[in-house]
């Protein structure tokens, strides 16, 4: 549908769970390609408490941070990988 002045996102791709969202995905594609120093710990670090916030939110199962840990490595193809003790600290 197109309609003039109202600009609607109609990218259809999948995304491999739901509960992230679209633009977390696009957080994790851009953590994968940006180079290890102060800018992407920081990124990384609001990633985290984005996706603890996500899994409370939407209350998928048990909110741990081996499992932040875990889907962050999975969904940024090991690139950033942390200890649960790392996102705990991250999630105070």
């Amino acid at each position: 549908m197109n309609i003039e002045g109202l600009d609607y996102n109609t990218d259809r791709r999948r995304i491999p769970v739901r509960h992230y969202g679209r633009l977390l995905f696009e957080v994790f594609e851009k953590l994968m390609d940006m180079p290890e120093g102060e800018e992407r710990d920081a990124l990384t670090q609001l990633t985290v408490c984005q996706m603890y916030r996500d899994l409370m939110t939407w209350g998928m199962g048990t909110v741990d941070a081996e499992k932040v840990a875990s889907d962050l490595a999975r969904y940024t193809n090991g690139k950033i990988q942390l200890t649960s003790k790392d996102v705990e600290t991250m999630i105070g």
